[in-house]
């Protein structure tokens, strides 16, 4: 609940999915929280840019994702952003961060479709512990 995924990992999914994320914001008047990671062969100097322009943020996370082609974002999005960048390690540690950060508010995860497939697995992971 309150958490959504999308795999925009380029400056024209990335607009889609600031025109997504912001609607969804206002129709349910609620903040907006964004979690990102990206690959190093992506620009995501424009993506962070973008992003940080098109919605206005209550908190961003960054993550390392777990690939030889993984990038620390934080730099781009320090440019970016008026407030504070949380950087993180694990897509584990990230996802419990932010959704706790989030709290009843929205979380926005986007960015390379290999942190989807973390945040996925982790999600599984999350789901299987609320079962026991």
């Amino acid at each position: 609940e309150n958490l959504y995924l999308d795999g925009a990992h380029n400056p024209g999914g990335i607009k889609a999915f600031i025109q997504a994320a912001a609607s969804m914001a206002a129709r349910q008047k609620k903040k907006a929280y964004l979690l990102f990671g990206a690959v190093s062969d992506k620009d995501y100097r424009a993506m962070a840019r973008l992003l940080c322009e098109g919605i206005s943020w209550a908190g961003i996370g960054v993550v390392h994702i777990d690939s030889s082609r993984s990038m620390d974002t934080a730099e781009a999005f320090s440019q970016a952003y008026k407030g504070p960048v949380r950087a993180f390690e694990t897509a584990g540690e990230a996802l419990r961060e932010m959704k706790k950060q989030a709290g009843d508010e929205l979380l926005f995860c986007a960015g390379s479709l290999y942190l989807i497939g973390e945040l996925k697995v982790q999600l599984k992971g999350m789901e299987r512990r609320e079962d026991t």
